[in-house]
């Protein structure tokens, strides 16, 4: 599944959503398991201090781990970004990126 925004859900799965968040605030200890054995990448082309925390704390609250990438320490800026993102996916079980608007389309184009 690639979430590039919420245009594509209806206002039912939303709410869904929201209240699966609301459940996992109320009953922390019932979800702390649910990523158990799951990697997160985090993708940073665009810095922000509150969007890394608070992935990188809901991973590790949730039982999984976070792998903080900074873009400029990759070769995303080198490579076909389709080809690292395809790899990248191959090693971990989620990708977060926090990106600027031209690269978007490329990361879009890199479905499996």
């Amino acid at each position: 599944m690639h979430l590039i925004n919420f245009k594509e859900f209806s206002s039912q799965e939303l709410n869904k959503m929201v209240d699966l968040g609301i459940e996992i605030k109320h009953d922390p200890k019932k979800y702390s398991k649910m990523f158990a054995g799951k990697s997160s990448a985090l993708i940073f082309q665009k810095t922000s201090t509150r969007t890394r925390v608070a992935f990188e704390v809901a991973a590790t609250q949730l039982g999984g781990h976070a792998l903080f990438i900074d873009w400029r320490t990759t070769n995303f800026m080198l490579a076909d970004i389709s080809d690292e993102i395809r790899y990248l996916s191959s090693n971990v079980d989620c990708i977060m990126a926090r990106l600027l608007c031209a690269v978007t389309k490329s990361i879009i184009q890199a479905k499996h």
